[in-house]
Order: structure tokens, then C-alpha cells, then sequence
């Protein structure tokens, strides 16, 4: 689980084994996005709760699931953010999915394209850019050592990224959409929208809640996340 705000002590997570990569963000009050996420990807299964039909106990898709966290706004002492997400990703080296429910610019995969073309510069160049000017400071190199982490995690687990919440957005977003720019993350990469569903079965209403899967298509998800 790549994101902030954890919670490794939380009663949901006693029964895992849980590595870690760098500082993490605990979870406060303003910020448990990563509990929140680790919790439903992999929540403990509690068996007198669940056999006594409690309901609102939270429950992993993956409760066997053991865990690695790593924050992806902890810089350490690396200079690039980017650098930091590389080895964070190269030390899960025994996980089979990464999950990323962040994005280091919210701009969309043809804004930077666009960029880097009227600029002469290349996709590495543009995203650290466009990164940069996010606050997560990230040069060329660094987000080349960040697409090889991504290509060698690809040979043993999925990448999954949440596409922006912004659904205002006709396109999805760079951070997503990272194989549109290096191709070789395309072998096992999935990307996710929100889209709420409302009304009687057979007569639902659709609605987009966050960006459109656009040139990320061929490898998207929806779901009712609202």
C-alpha cells in the first residue's frame, strides 16, 4: 500500500505480518486515508463478530492478506520524491499487488504530452515537471528510476491506481496513466474510476464521481465507490 496516514497498530491489522519501507505518516484525525485503504484491501476477518452478524465491521476483499506499507510523502533522504517511490517499490519485492490511491499531479495524460512536445522534451522530463510543480520535487532521472521500479514490480504483482477524483477532468490523469507515457508498464497495470449507481435494478442511474478512464481504457475498472 503505497499512500499516508497508517495506522500498523489498528485491531484490524493484529493478525498480519506487516513490513514497512521509510517513515510513515500515522493516521490522525485529518488524514487516515491509508488505514482507511489497507482496512478494506485487507481488513482482519473477526470471527465472533462476523458469526454474530454485527454489522459495520470491516472486512478485507484480502483479510489473509499480509501487508507493506511505504508513504509516498515521506520523502527520507532521498533529493527526488520520485527516488523514494522507486525503492519503496523495489522493497516490496515479494508483494502481488500495489495499490496507489495518490497522484503526484492531478494533469492529464494529454496536457503532458502536449507539453512535452511543445517543449522538445521527453515524457520523463515533462512528469518531473509537472511533479515538481505539485510539491513532490522529482527530476528526469529519478522518474526513470521510478518506471523501472514499476517495470521489475510487474514481474511478480499488479499495479492498481485510483484515477483522480476529479471528475471534471475529460481525460485520465499522468499519475494513473503512467503506461500511456512509458509502454513497458503495460504488461500488469489496472487503473480505477467511481462511478455511483442509484435507483431500482434494471432502471439504475450512472454517474462519473472522478476522472474517466479515457486513454487508459483498455486496463480500467469501475465500481460503486461513492
Amino acid at each position: 500500500i503505497m499512500d499516508s496516514g497508517f495506522a500498523p497498530d489498528h485491531g484490524q491489522m493484529s493478525e498480519k505480518t506487516i513490513s514497512e519501507y521509510g517513515d510513515l505518516t500515522n493516521a490522525s484525525e485529518e488524514n487516515f486515508h491509508g488505514s482507511t485503504v489497507s482496512s478494506i484491501a485487507a481488513g482482519d476477518l473477526d470471527g465472533d463478530e462476523w458469526n454474530n452478524d454485527v454489522f459495520g465491521v470491516i472486512v478485507g476483499v484480502a483479510y489473509n492478506a499480509n501487508l507493506h506499507f511505504s508513504d509516498f510523502s515521506e520523502i527520507g533522504e532521498e533529493t527526488d520524491f520520485a527516488a523514494h517511490w522507486a525503492n519503496a517499490t523495489n522493497h516490496a519485492s515479494t508483494a502481488v499487488v500495489q495499490n496507489n490511491s495518490w497522484g503526484a499531479t492531478n494533469a492529464q495524460i494529454d496536457t503532458v504530452k502536449n507539453y512535452a512536445a511543445s517543449n522538445n522534451l521527453s515524457n520523463a522530463s515533462a512528469l518531473a515537471t509537472y511533479f515538481t510543480n505539485s510539491g513532490l520535487t522529482s527530476s528526469p532521472a529519478s522518474i526513470e528510476a521510478y518506471v523501472d521500479s514499476l517495470n521489475d514490480f510487474q514481474s511478480h504483482g499488479v499495479v492498481v491506481w485510483a484515477l483522480s477524483n476529479d471528475s471534471t477532468l475529460t481525460n485520465a490523469d499522468a499519475s494513473g496513466g503512467l503506461p500511456e507515457f512509458f509502454p513497458e508498464l503495460g504488461d500488469a497495470w489496472l487503473t480505477a474510476i467511481n462511478i455511483e449507481v442509484e435507483g431500482a435494478f434494471g432502471s439504475e442511474t450512472y454517474s462519473l464521481k472522478s476522472a474517466p478512464c479515457g486513454q487508459t481504457k483498455e486496463y480500467c475498472l469501475g465500481g460503486d465507490g461513492y
